[in-house]
């Protein structure tokens, strides 16, 4: 796999075991295409991370700041030499991105970056399928999210999801502005009502 946009592509990604499905190129190229001017100067989040594709092609294309979070530390160790080899020879990168060991929904419940810091204009959430529901992925996100500062006012929450996942009932805090399937992958792109 690799980077498929920006300063940084073609560098190569490591996919840290079969357990972890990173988005597609196809994916990844529509999401970007989509938020193509939001991306320059944004500050950017990607939840259950992996191996980090996603945030690494939002820091590719000018993002000013990245934050992945993941909890496996067999991933987590995988996710960091990705950043490592991405941001080599560019030494402002290491002060635009940050890796973090957390819990996903924990992490936005915090109130993320030891709850204070600057909000994000586009947090990216591909968390495990969940064909059944039982997980409930996107309302906890967003229940975490309705009680924090951290998407900005104008900010996007950008959600991966099964296609065959049933819909969430959202609050009417949530606005879905965009709906896309690409084969089996759905993205939602929700904002604050």
């Amino acid at each position: 796999m690799r980077i498929t946009g920006g300063e940084r592509r073609g560098t190569r990604i490591e996919v840290p075991g079969a357990r972890v499905r990173p988005t597609s190129d196809m994916v990844r190229e529509a999401l970007f295409s989509a938020l193509a001017d939001r991306i320059p100067g944004c500050r950017f989040l990607d939840l259950f991370a992996g191996s980090g594709v996603v945030g690494l092609e939002a820091l590719s294309r000018g993002a000013s700041f990245v934050c992945w979070v993941e909890s496996s530390v067999h991933v987590l160790r995988v996710l960091k030499e990705n950043v490592a080899r991405a941001i080599t020879g560019d030494p402002l990168s290491a002060t635009r991105s940050q890796v973090y060991r957390s819990d996903a929904i924990r992490f936005l419940e915090k109130g993320g970056l030891d709850g204070g810091a600057e909000p994000f204009d586009v947090i990216f959430a591909d968390p495990p399928y969940d064909t059944d529901g039982s997980n409930a992925w996107l309302r906890k996100a967003l229940k975490a999210l309705e009680k924090t500062t951290m998407l900005a006012a104008e900010g996007l929450l950008v959600f991966e999801q099964a296609k065959k996942q049933p819909d969430e009932l959202l609050s009417d805090a949530w606005q879905v502005i965009r709906d896309r399937t690409y084969g089996g992958t759905r993205v939602l792109f929700l904002r604050k009502s």
